[in-house]
This record gives C-alpha cells, sequence and structure tokens, in this order.
C-alpha cells in the first residue's frame, strides 16, 4: 500500500459512515489475493477456494457495518475464511485430502509453479517438491495445516495468527512447530 492508498480503516469508516461502494471495492479487492491463496492451499481445489473466497467476502460485507475500527481487519477477514474453511470441512469429511489434485484431475499447485530457469529438469524437480509439500500438508491435521499456510503464504506474524485463531500466542507458536516436525517426518524418505 503506498502513502497515498488509503488504509484499511480509512476504508472501513468511509464504508460504514457513507456506503461509499468505492472503498469496498477497494478494500475486498486488496485481500482478496490472499484469502483465496490461503484458501486453495488449506482445501486443494480451486473451484472450492472460489466458492468460500466469495462466501468469505459476502460474511465480512455483511458484517462490516459492526466492525470495530480498532481491530485488525486482515486478521478478521481471515477469521471468517478460516471459518468458512472448517465449516465446509465438517461438512465434507468423507473427502479425501491425500491428493492436492482438484475434482477435474488439475493440480493448481504444479500448474501456476512460474519456471524460472532455462532446465527443465529443474522446473519438473520443484513441481514434484511442491506438490510433495502439498500432499503432506494435505496429510497433516487441519489445525496444524491452517497454522502453516497462514504463516507462510501470507506472512502473518505470530500474533495476527492468534488474533484470527482465537489462541493464546504460546499455544500457536506450539502448534506450529509441531506441524513443522510432521510435515519434516512426512517429508523425509523412509
Amino acid at each position: 500500500m503506498s502513502e497515498t492508498e488509503p488504509s484499511d480503516r480509512e476504508l472501513i469508516l468511509r464504508y460504514q459512515q457513507d456506503r461509499d461502494e468505492a472503498s469496498l471495492r477497494l478494500l475486498f479487492g486488496r485481500h482478496f489475493g490472499a484469502v483465496h491463496g490461503f484458501l486453495l492451499r488449506f482445501l486443494g481445489s480451486t473451484h472450492d477456494a472460489d466458492d468460500l473466497t466469495q462466501e468469505t467476502l459476502i460474511k465480512a460485507w455483511r458484517q462490516l457495518k459492526q466492525f470495530r475500527l480498532d481491530g485488525n481487519f486482515r486478521s478478521w477477514l481471515f477469521g471468517i475464511a478460516r471459518h468458512a474453511a472448517l465449516d465446509w470441512l465438517r461438512k465434507r469429511r468423507d473427502r479425501s485430502f491425500s491428493s492436492f489434485e482438484d475434482d477435474y484431475g488439475n493440480n493448481p499447485l504444479a500448474d501456476n509453479l512460474e519456471d524460472d530457469a532455462d532446465l527443465p529438469e529443474v522446473a519438473l524437480d520443484a513441481a514434484v517438491a511442491a506438490t510433495e509439500l502439498q500432499s503432506a500438508l494435505n496429510k497433516l491435521p487441519p489445525p496444524f495445516r491452517e497454522v502453516v499456510v497462514l504463516r507462510h503464504q501470507n506472512e502473518l506474524t505470530f500474533e495476527e495468527l492468534g488474533e484470527i485463531l482465537k489462541e493464546p500466542l504460546n499455544t500457536v507458536k506450539s502448534r506450529y512447530r509441531r506441524a513443522v516436525l510432521a510435515l519434516r517426518k512426512l517429508m523425509t524418505p523412509p
């Protein structure tokens, strides 16, 4: 965000006071990619991430009038996305999370990796590593998976994670450490 762009707080205030739709579009546009990316990596399906991103923004829009201006909007929005994802997971318990492929046989992570190298072997190694990482993430219980995805994809601090997860700071740090250890174990060849 540049110095000339209004802060999230200013945009929310404009919307709360004047129902300024342009401020709402700018606010949601600013956070759309991060929310969608979190949901994509957490759920492993572009289609589901699209649906839940829309659901998250609709819920945020409906509740924005009551948002406390002294709160952290980003944490609040990710909290809504997290709850939507957990609700979705509870409803779809029978769904397998062992594969990163979506319902159409696509692998969004591998398909969207940028190839910065000239050598195809390097791109293939990166795609395999990304797929292995996503596969390992999918094997983690949802509380471990969400803390890793939120921390790394969105570069959230542990304090922000605590706000989103509504957990004490030490609990979040401990869960993150256990998740990283579990990932290492899953990704270490026998």
